[in-house]
């Protein structure tokens, strides 16, 4: 059954001047966690928004549980939202904090303590009930923010950017946490972020977004793998995929600067832009040859990448961390055409092959 769904929802600002949504359409099942994914200004904090009811679409209609909720005030429409900053109230306690929405809404007190320690058990809150914010970690805060929303028992949990604001092994351990605790409910998420590990690791489906459109949504090994869209190409991938802008004739590929020519077993021919990901370039053999001169090496613990500079371009490749290498070594790799990502230079979109 679909939980969420968006129907050509556009919306913008400045009397129609700046586009945030251009047509969007979604459709969520019940119990999956979907991550929207994309940089700064894609528009993938205005679609929460609009989902929560904190703004109202242009066009198009948003459905939650079968239920038509474009026009319903926020307070109906029976979803929680947890935001970047957590927005806890200082001089509540973690118990206050995650009651105030219970209480406001009527429900009787033996209920609402009843819900509370369910929910701070569950998240390990118990011993701090009746701290206040200013004396909790970040993790903490950010818990208390999660089990405020989980205590509403919502249709739909809205989560934007939830992690930004914690150190990177504090954020790596609630991001299993999470992960882990949203299964367990089968609870349907929709959890806004930019950072790409984020999305690829806890989220059942991903929707890449850029300027107001989902350039793709799959599950994350899809999206990796079969980028149907430069830019989820471009966006997705540590290191950063490298691109060829070239023109494909009778099968054989030659870039625009000349250097790169060969075999692809493919129908089209015209102009083409070419992707290979750091990690298919090996030294050895293999019918693409890339050769260049080594100015920048970056470790990453196992692995490490290497920048080479042949020409105008700079090609990576990633290899292990005992490769022997050094600073203005001429090195040559390898690649397979069928490791390649084949994308019409005009619209972006990837091509058939």
């Amino acid at each position: 059954m679909i939980q969420l769904e968006l129907r050509g929802v556009s919306k913008s600002y400045l009397r129609g001047r700046v586009p945030a949504l251009r047509k969007v359409d979604l459709a969520l099942p019940r119990g999956k966690f979907l991550a929207v994914l994309g940089p700064s200004g894609c528009g993938k904090s205005t679609l929460l928004r609009l989902v929560a009811g904190l703004e109202e679409p242009d066009r198009g209609e948003i459905f939650i549980a079968g239920r038509r909720v474009d026009g319903v005030p926020p307070a109906r429409r029976n979803v929680a939202m947890v935001f970047q900053n957590y927005a806890l109230y200082p001089h509540f306690t973690v118990y206050q904090n995650i009651a105030l929405g219970l209480k406001l809404r009527g429900f009787p007190r033996q209920e609402i303590d009843r819900r509370v320690r369910e929910v701070a058990r569950l998240l390990g809150l118990e011993d701090l009930l009746e701290r206040y914010p200013r004396e909790l970690s970040g993790g903490q805060q950010q818990r208390t923010a999660l089990a405020r929303a989980l205590v509403r028992e919502p249709e739909v949990f809205l989560l934007d950017e939830p992690l930004s604001n914690l150190d990177a092994q504090i954020r790596e351990e609630t991001r299993s946490e999470l992960k882990r605790l949203f299964r367990r409910l089968e609870a349907t998420v929709l959890y806004v972020t930019h950072d790409q590990i984020e999305a690829l690791t806890m989220a059942d489906l991903v929707a890449v977004m850029e300027s107001g459109e989902i350039r793709q949504l799959g599950p994350p090994e899809e999206v990796y793998h079969r980028p149907a869209h430069r830019f989820v190409a471009r966006f997705v991938g540590l290191p950063r995929i490298n691109f060829f802008k070239g023109h494909l004739e009778d099968g054989i590929f030659t870039s625009e600067e000349g250097d790169l020519r060969f075999p692809l077993e493919v129908s089209y021919q015209g102009p083409i832009e070419v992707g290979l990901r750091p990690e298919d370039l090996r030294p050895g053999k293999g019918e693409i040859t890339l050769k260049g001169k080594v100015v920048l090496v970056e470790p990453l613990g196992p692995q490490k990448v290497l920048f080479l500079r042949t020409g105008s371009r700079e090609i990576r490749a990633l290899v292990p961390e005992d490769f022997p290498v050094s600073l203005g070594q001429e090195l040559e790799f390898h690649g397979e055409p069928r490791n390649l990502h084949l994308f019409d230079p005009v619209t972006g979109k990837r091509l058939r092959t």
